[in-house]
């Protein structure tokens, strides 16, 4: 379970010169979904409440036996809908008990989504307990959520001093570097969950982001790779290893993984857009147009699509086809509001 799960937040990549159209590459998801970790925080204490009381009756050699369940040694197998990683190892919560009624109190505000009552009630636990890693987990997402990102990592480091091998915090941190476009400081970060989890395929896929982003989509495509064998129905995977393969001009190859992302996510528009991206590179124009034409009929604020699809029309000669795209896609975005392009034959 994640404290940040996947929501896509769309990154369009902007266009170096007029009329260059560029594909649409999908972001890090960063939705934050806190309230999946922190009940499996409260479903551990529950059970070793319980297990306390079980043992009341029971002789002190009959301990409960361990719960969580083992890394698996070999890839799992593939989940009909997405990946879920196994369980980790997690403690359970020693607060000082002067710190739980702050902590609680700040479940209530995080819950009911009001940050900063969240935070003062989790610096109060803090300061009652300054060991207490599960008020700096949900003060950092609080942070995060206001937007104070540089605040939300010093929490998630000081929770990752506390507990070093929690790979849920390594994998939160990650993508906060990930979404300030701190990719270089990210990659550790999912390193490290890989190394603790093996057949995490979200640790794979993050890490194949920030390696494409620091220009390294040879590594990125082998990132990519790994969890698309750890995980065959996710739709983002294939976008983003068709990105790469696009990003080293090998179009036939992206245009093989788009199709595999559309073909498990029929409404996914980035998708088109940049499998009509690689058509367009190979001069197949009027097949990059029905790409462009479906991304816009599943979203019609697509600007980058109807950008794109303008530069198609203008290398067929049709100009007037063009200057509409053009001027919808100026509309929508105004990195987009440029001069009429100039068709040319050669690429």
């Amino acid at each position: 379970m994640r404290y940040l799960s996947s929501i896509s937040l769309a990154l369009i990549a902007l266009m170096a010169l007029a009329c260059t159209a560029t594909p649409t590459e999908p972001p890090p998801n960063i939705e934050a979904t806190a309230e999946a970790i922190l009940a499996q925080e409260r479903s551990i204490e529950a059970a070793a409440e319980a297990s306390d009381a079980k043992q009341e009756n029971v002789q002190p050699t009959l301990l409960p036996q361990a719960t969580d369940t083992p890394v698996p040694t070999s890839a799992p197998k593939p989940a009909p809908t997405k990946y879920t990683r196994p369980p980790t190892r997690t403690p359970r919560p020693t607060a000082t008990p002067n710190a739980l009624p702050y902590y609680d109190t700040g479940e209530v505000y995080r819950r009911a989504e009001n940050w900063r009552m969240a935070i003062g009630e989790y610096s109060e636990a803090i300061r009652v307990d300054p060991d207490f890693y599960l008020a700096y987990l949900g003060r950092g997402l609080a942070y995060y959520q206001l937007g104070e990102s540089k605040f939300a990592i010093n929490d998630y480091s000081r929770a990752i001093e506390l507990q070093p091998d929690n790979a849920d915090l390594h994998y939160n941190r990650g993508l906060i570097y990930s979404n300030l476009v701190l990719h270089r400081e990210a990659i550790p970060d999912f390193t490290k969950v890989i190394r603790l989890d093996p057949t995490d395929a979200k640790a794979y896929n993050s890490r194949g982001y920030s390696y494409h982003k620091g220009g390294k989509d040879a590594e990125a495509i082998e990132d990519y790779t790994k969890a698309i064998y750890l995980n065959l129905n996710d739709a983002e995977i294939y976008h983003r290893r068709g990105y790469s393969y696009a990003s080293l001009g090998q179009h036939q190859l992206a245009i093989a993984d788009h199709a595999e992302a559309i073909r498990l996510d029929l409404t996914y528009a980035q998708a088109y857009n940049s499998r009509g991206y690689s058509y367009l590179e190979l001069e197949q124009y009027e097949t990059a147009i029905a790409d462009y034409t479906k991304s816009i009929q599943l979203d019609q604020n697509y600007a980058d699509s109807y950008n794109n699809r303008s530069y198609s029309y203008c290398q067929l000669g049709q100009l007037n086809e063009s200057d509409v795209d053009v001027a919808k896609a100026c509309s929508l975005d105004s990195q987009y509001c440029h001069t009429r392009c100039q068709p040319f034959t050669s690429r």
